[in-house]
């Protein structure tokens, strides 16, 4: 560099471009789609060369609870009880 000359000055971008984009489809039930989509970012993140991982679009993990009516009287148990105990040991 010339004498007089200003210090360069280096800056990282902030603009980041995928490099690869993966889309997972099929003719199944969302919960295999998930457990299907976490299998190549397991396996790519454990390449020491990618910094980063992003997953879109996964649709939120749910649990449904359909309690037997006849069931529950003949426990003497009521949906409030239930309601309590899932409460109670849900993270």
């Amino acid at each position: 560099m010339p004498k007089g000359a200003e210090r360069p000055r280096i800056e990282a971008s902030a603009y980041d471009f995928p490099a690869l984009y993966i889309n997972l489809h099929g003719d199944t039930d969302p919960s295999t789609l998930h457990t299907l989509a976490k299998r190549p970012k397991e396996e790519l993140l454990a390449e020491p060369e990618l910094s980063r991982l992003k997953l879109w679009g996964l649709h939120k993990q749910e649990i449904r609870i359909e309690p037997f009516e006849l069931r529950l009287r003949q426990l003497n148990l009521t949906i409030a009880d239930i309601v309590g105990k899932i409460r109670a040991s849900s993270l």
